[in-house]
């Protein structure tokens, strides 16, 4: 390991002869860690959702920025490749997967998620330009935007197809279904469509306050608003009197969804099938699901194969577990059961940090790890005030003997992940303070009282559940990817920039 640089561009071939075959005991820290097999999970799990709605779904790549990734996304031999990037390069990186589909026959579109920067112009006709007609869509919330899309024809590029972004009530981009501006833009790109420059594909929106859910019942309740108001903005469109002459048949895409609310959407399937829930707001969502003749849903989710602690406190989605072996995963999503709510053991995506200091002085007792705001973010998780969850791997049970003395037993390792009862409390760039949650003032205990500062010493490698995956992973190059154990098996390479 003498030879490793964190600092040099990754490459995939010299990854995997560093780091295959190692335990994670023995790797250089702060690393990204995922497990296959539970992103394989999680991905089978939503695939077999939208087929048994009968909905299409539409994978984000934003939180692993990975080829592999995106593939297990996608599934095996999907009938359409439809993604959303946050960032250019995403789209960029992937592009040698996606001519892979097209050169099969596979229809494919990328999505660019931010409403149109006039400067990313070039770059996206380019994108155009190489992956084909139909396969570039951007996000409109402004008229002046539209006014750019003559730039594709200067670059020689097909048109774009085009989502206009609702603003469902977080107010981060897009217009209210109720604002009168969303009028003026639908017009405008009413417009454009029929001049040529633009192909008006749908209307878009990402519900962020479904994070506030706890549960499915609430996640499912936030689809359902966001389903009522991409319809509502889709019925504005269909009323404008021009509307029908410039789309004629054509059926617009209502795309919707964040993890908590999407993926609440599986609590309607058992198995294949839809189940006949007595719950409303199930069977209000089953209903809106449904297309028609002018418009249809289509789901978008980003963090779901991985998960993290925001995703767990919204306990929207019951967790997947793989029966069998890696070959009955491999087999297909008939291999996913629904067990119990999502736990600990259910997140694919780990931090691996080491003990570099004790501090049993403190009040209360801390230790410090090699991992701060840049491994770990400085996301907050409603329901607990850490910046990140230390598990149990690697952490032995500590319990007091009749004496007095102390006894350690089990490491945690090649067993599902759980909580320890530490947590990383504070941080700074690059110092993680761990201490115990019942200090952090956390009511209701983890049932690991006999945890104390005798667990940690100095080298002790630890795994760190992230807050928001999105942002812990951003300070990585590439991921070590195990696959249910503590061997590494293979190494993803992740895009960087913009």
């Amino acid at each position: 390991m003498e030879s490793f640089n964190p600092n040099k561009q990754p490459d995939k071939d010299e990854l995997r002869s560093m780091f295959v075959g190692k335990h994670l005991n023995e790797l250089p820290t702060p690393m990204a860690v995922i497990d296959r097999r539970l992103v394989q999970a999680h991905c089978q799990k939503m695939l077999a959702t939208c087929k048994a709605l009968g909905v299409k779904f539409r994978p984000h790549v934003k939180t692993h920025k990975t080829i592999e990734g995106t593939a297990l996304q996608l599934g095996p031999s999907p009938s359409a490749v439809n993604i959303v990037v946050s960032t250019l390069s995403e789209a960029e990186w992937l592009t040698p997967l996606l001519l892979t589909h097209r050169s099969a026959g596979t229809p494919i579109n990328v999505l660019y998620s931010m409403p149109l920067p006039p400067s990313t112009i070039p770059r996206l006709a380019r994108l155009s330009s190489t992956l084909g007609p139909s396969s570039l869509s951007i996000m409109i919330d402004h008229p002046t935007q539209l006014s750019h899309l003559q730039d594709f024809r200067t670059h020689s590029a097909p048109p774009p197809l085009i989502f206009l972004k609702i603003d469902v009530g977080y107010h981060r981009a897009g217009l209210s279904p109720s604002d009168p501006a969303l009028q003026t833009l639908i017009d405008a790109a009413l417009a454009a469509h029929s001049s040529g420059l633009c192909v008006l594909h749908g209307v878009y929106s990402h519900d962020s306050n479904s994070y506030s859910s706890t549960s499915a019942h609430e996640g499912m309740k936030f689809l359902n608003n966001e389903i009522e108001n991409l319809k509502s903005a889709a019925e504005t469109i269909w009323s404008r009197p021009s509307a029908s002459s410039i789309l004629k048949d054509r059926k617009l895409v209502c795309s919707v969804g964040a993890t908590p609310d999407a993926t609440a959407a599986q609590n309607l399937v058992l198995g294949d099938t839809v189940t006949a829930s007595a719950s409303p707001e199930a069977r209000k969502l089953i209903e809106l699901l449904r297309s028609d003749e002018r418009m249809e849903v289509e789901l978008h989710a980003g963090v779901y194969p991985f998960l993290d602690m925001q995703q767990l406190r919204t306990q929207a989605v019951p967790a997947p577990v793989i029966n069998g072996d890696r070959s009955a995963a491999d087999a297909g999503a008939e291999e996913v059961k629904v067990e119990g709510g999502l736990e600990a053991k259910d997140v694919a995506f780990t931090v691996l940090a080491e003990v570099a200091s004790v501090y049993p002085g403190r009040d209360p007792p801390q230790a410090l790890v090699n991992a701060g705001c840049i491994a770990l973010g400085r996301e907050p998780c409603l329901g607990y005030s850490g910046m990140g969850t230390v598990t149990d791997w690697g952490v032995p049970m500590v319990t007091k003997k009749e004496d007095g003395g102390k006894e350690e037993s089990g490491s945690g390792e090649e067993r599902p992940l759980r909580k320890s009862g530490w947590v990383v409390g504070k941080i700074s760039q690059e110092h993680g303070i761990l201490w115990n949650e019942r200090d952090a003032g956390v009511e209701g205990g983890l049932g690991r009282e006999n945890l104390d500062l005798g667990v940690w010493e100095v080298g002790r490698k630890v795994r760190v559940l992230p807050n928001h995956a999105c942002i812990a992973g951003a300070g990585f190059g590439f991921y070590v990817v195990v696959d249910g154990g503590d061997k590494v098996v293979d190494v993803w390479v992740r895009c960087r920039g913009w």
